[in-house]
C-alpha cells in the first residue's frame, strides 16, 4: 500500500459476480483509488457462476459481456498465472480450487485479497513454509469486500465518492438510499453502507453531475 492509501487488490470470483460490487471495483480502478487485479482463470470461474444463474435471466451473452467489459477495464495477471500450472498446484490450502486465486494475487503483487470466502485463505497457511514460494508482502491481507471498500473510502475519499457516483449515474430503477441499503442488506457490507448513508445528499448530487 503506498503512504496515499492507494492499494493493489486481487479481487476473487465471488465478488465479480455481483453488479454492484462489480461496477463499484472497475470505477474504482479507473479513477485511480486502488488497482484492481484478476486473471483469466478467475474469468473462467466467473463465466461457470454467472451462466448458472441462468435461470434468473442471465444469458450465456451476457455473461461474456459482463466478462468482457472486466476485461477491457483492468489489468490482469493471467500471464503470470497459466503458464505456472505447477506451481499453483504446489500452493498449499484447505481448497485446490482456491490455489490459483492466492497464486495470481501473488504474482500481481496485490496488498489485498478480497473474497467473501476468508475461510478458504486461512492466515497461518499464507506464511507458513509451505507457500514460502509465493511473493506475498508482509502486510498482506485477506478482506472481505465490506473491509476493503471502508478501508478505500478512509484513505481517500474523494477518489471512493468519485467511484460511486460513477457506478451510481447509470441506475434509473431504485432510488440512491435504496441502492446503498443494498450494498448493506444484498452484498454484505453493513460498515461502508451505514457510511454512506450518513453522506446521502453529497451522494445524490454527485450522482446528478454524471447523469
Amino acid at each position: 500500500m503506498t503512504a496515499s492509501g492507494v492499494q493493489s487488490a486481487f479481487v476473487d470470483t465471488n465478488i465479480w459476480v455481483q453488479t454492484f460490487p462489480r461496477y463499484l471495483c472497475i470505477n474504482l480502478h479507473k479513477v485511480g483509488a486502488c488497482h484492481i487485479w484478476y486473471s483469466d482463470l478467475v474469468m473462467d470461474e466467473f463465466l461457470r457462476n454467472v451462466q448458472k444463474l441462468g435461470k434468473s435471466g442471465i444469458s450465456e451473452a451476457e455473461a461474456h459481456k459482463r466478462a468482457a467489459e472486466i476485461r477491457k477495464e483492468l489489468p490482469h495477471s493471467e500471464m503470470l498465472v497459466r503458464s505456472q500450472a505447477t506451481r499453483i498446484a504446489n500452493v498449499v490450502l484447505p481448497d485446490e480450487c482456491d490455489r490459483h486465486v492466492l497464486y495470481a494475487a501473488s504474482a500481481a503483487r496485490a496488498d489485498v485479497l478480497v473474497t467473501e470466502d476468508l475461510g478458504d485463505f486461512p492466515p497461518d497457511l499464507l506464511k507458513s513454509r509451505s507457500n514460502r514460494f509465493l511473493k506475498l508482502p508482509d502486510h498482506f491481507r485477506v478482506v472481505r469486500l465490506d473491509e476493503f471498500l471502508c478501508d478505500i473510502f478512509e484513505h481517500n475519499t474523494d477518489g471512493f465518492m468519485d467511484a460511486l457516483a460513477l457506478t451510481l449515474a447509470p441506475m434509473e430503477q431504485g432510488t440512491i438510499s435504496e441502492h446503498l441499503t443494498t450494498l448493506r442488506t444484498g452484498h454484505n457490507c453493513p460498515t461502508v453502507s451505514r457510511q454512506l448513508l450518513r453522506s446521502i445528499t453529497d451522494i445524490e448530487e454527485a450522482v446528478q453531475q454524471h447523469r
